[in-house]
């Protein structure tokens, strides 16, 4: 993951000289042997790629569940790594046909969703419960449907993870079958299988939750928009926890 957004994220003082990193106990040179302070045995992996430094998920995991005092101020990072979950993680707590509460971060608001089968993935395909929770959905999102990542809450038997969701249903027809090939699917996903499962929940489609180093499918990549949200859903998960 990028280090820059791991420390803009959390708000942790740094120092930048060429392609070396000062913050905390660490000192980090992308051309060298990473230094860890009072953690020999630490294995940090760091590399450049495009002028941007990344940081390996493992050590972000592992060695960042410390607490640090900064300028009188307690910089807990414990519980925000713990709500960061890789996506093969998050995807097998968060299984299909599971059901799961949804909290939005902007807004406080809460519903439920359900992840539906929809092959491989990085991300989980879900679908509103009820029109209920499809109208909590669309008033979280200020009563529209957009691309508009959103920083959410994911919470699976008592399991809370970082998430970030696409408010923008797409991929179905509920005046079609579930699993036929259709054309003019939702959101102008064009001809393609049928995704939806939920017929009463007046929302035609699904949407998409990513978790820490989800795929976007179209482009092949990381999205680094998701993965900022999901920070954010990390770092307001711990305030609410704490």
């Amino acid at each position: 993951v990028p280090l820059q957004l791991i420390l803009d994220t959390y708000q942790i003082d740094y120092q930048k000289e060429d392609d070396v990193f000062l913050f905390l106990d660490m000192e980090i040179d992308v051309n060298k042997q990473v230094i860890v302070k009072g953690c020999d045995d630490a294995e940090l992996l760091v590399k450049k790629i495009d002028d941007e430094t990344y940081i390996s998920l493992d050590f972000m995991t592992e060695h960042l569940r410390l607490s640090y005092v900064k300028n009188d101020n307690e910089i807990n990072l414990i519980t925000g790594a713990q709500l960061l979950f890789p996506y093969e993680k998050a995807l097998s707590i968060f299984g299909e046909n599971e059901k799961a509460l949804i909290t939005d971060v902007e807004t406080g608001l809460q519903f439920n969703v359900k992840r539906i089968p929809a092959g491989e993935g990085t991300a989980a395909v879900v679908e509103p419960i009820t029109e209920e929770d499809t109208a909590i959905l669309f008033k979280a999102n200020g009563n529209q449907w957009n691309h508009y990542r959103r920083s959410v809450l994911v919470e699976v038997d008592g399991i809370i993870m970082a998430g970030s969701l696409t408010p923008f249903p797409c991929s179905g027809r509920q005046d079609k079958p579930t699993g036929e090939i259709v054309d003019n699917r939702s959101g102008s996903s064009g001809r393609g299988i049928n995704y939806n499962y939920n017929y009463e929940n007046n929302m035609e489609g699904v949407i998409d939750i990513h978790f820490l180093n989800s795929i976007n499918v179209g482009k092949q990549r990381i999205d680094q928009i998701h993965q900022q949200k999901v920070f954010e859903a990390a770092q307001y998960g711990r305030s609410i926890i704490e």
